[in-house]
């Protein structure tokens, strides 16, 4: 259990070397906060069963650690919400800093991040002028590429999302710069006909 949580069902300690995700939503009804203040919180946990080191190999080590943790490997700030939740429930991650993520837990509401791009030396009151983007799963390993912009300005930035699963089940999410000149999409044409390509337009 964790503060603002209920207990979790029950985890089997028999067999090392397995691996897991554990969930605790929030408790209802005289259930505490979360211990920063925040809003509910449906919290995810990697666990693992290992064999103890050392002379207490015989014994089992249970292991507990975040499901997702955010990296910001860029040289600026990012931003980060529970996408369709307000600017109010966002948070600030500054380069070369890692924090650990859990979904906000709110029914109906679909477990999707935005995050946006902050100018070098911002605080945490700039989130509320941020230009967010759009919805991204990250629930899944693979690498995704958005293109954003800076608030209140027309500067764009190619931004690489990296999903990726560390040891058991904890993911690692990384957010890191794509230059330009490496366009993350690439269209060729193996018809006998020129094709014309053009942008739809978005907000």
């Amino acid at each position: 259990r964790l503060p603002g949580s209920c207990w979790s069902s029950a985890v089997s300690l028999e067999a090392a070397g397995t691996s897991g995700l554990l969930e605790l939503p929030a408790g209802r009804g005289g259930g505490s906060a979360p211990s920063d203040g925040g809003p509910p919180r449906a919290y995810q946990l990697a666990l693992g069963v290992t064999s103890a080191p050392g002379e207490s190999c015989r014994s089992k080590m249970l292991v507990v650690e975040h499901r997702t943790t955010l990296l910001n490997r860029l040289d600026r700030p990012v931003g980060y919400v529970h996408h369709g939740k307000g600017g109010h429930t966002a948070a600030l991650l500054r380069p070369g800093e890692r924090a650990p993520f859990h979904w906000q837990d709110e029914p109906g509401l679909a477990r999707l991040l935005s995050v946006c791009l902050l100018d070098a030396g911002a605080d945490a009151a700039s989130l509320a002028e941020c230009d967010w983007s759009n919805a991204l799963p990250i629930d899944s390993v693979g690498e995704l590429n958005l293109v954003c912009r800076l608030s209140n300005r027309r500067t764009v930035l190619f931004l690489s999302v990296d999903v990726q699963l560390l040891s058991g089940a904890s993911m690692l999410v990384v957010f890191s710069e794509r230059t330009a000149e490496l366009a993350p999409y690439r269209v060729d044409n193996l018809s006998a006909l020129p094709l014309l390509i053009s942008q739809s337009p978005c907000a």
